[in-house]
């Protein structure tokens, strides 16, 4: 479970949920090639229930209990194609990347709101320590209007921040 998890106060819940619509909206919402045709009509649903009262492990549950993932997928080789299994953590990798991505853009808007614009890198909680390049980064600030602007044009957690690194409010 992520620090992020502590985080989750009702507006930056509310902000997470206006972000996912937004993306609804645009036609940007990432959907992933590994869910089902049930699984990417459910998807955007069970993601705004989770970032609205639940967390990635709720959505990573709902993903598995409805059977939403692909059990094999194809993969391009040099010859031609071939049909792999997916990856058994699929589900959750999916809900863990997606949730945060969506909870660090919820922190954003609540940031910039009320904080005036600015959140403070911290270490991350999921188990994957910051490399040594990475930690110099933890307690400085960050632009929140920049990084929201990252993370809406589709860049991943790691990507914006670096590996093992989050925010959090000042």
């Amino acid at each position: 479970m992520y620090k992020e998890r502590n985080e989750l106060g009702e507006n930056v819940r509310r902000h997470m949920v206006a972000e996912i619509r937004r993306d609804i909206q645009h036609g940007s919402l990432y959907v992933s090639e590994r869910l089902r045709d049930t699984g990417k009509k459910m998807y955007p649903e069970l993601l705004i229930q989770a970032a609205g009262k639940w967390d990635q492990t709720w959505l990573a549950s709902q993903l598995r209990l409805h059977n939403c993932m692909k059990q094999m997928e194809l993969k391009r080789t040099p010859s031609g194609a071939s049909l792999v299994s997916v990856p058994p953590n699929a589900g959750q990798t999916l809900a863990a990347d997606e949730f945060g991505r969506f909870l660090l853009r919820g922190l954003c808007v609540q940031a910039i709101e009320s904080a005036g614009g600015r959140l403070v890198v911290c270490a991350s909680s999921n188990g994957i320590p910051p490399p040594p390049k990475e930690v110099a980064k933890i307690g400085a600030e960050v632009d929140a209007f920049k990084l929201l602007e990252e993370l809406r044009q589709g860049a991943g957690v790691e990507t914006a921040l670096g590996r093992g690194l989050t925010v959090r409010l000042p």
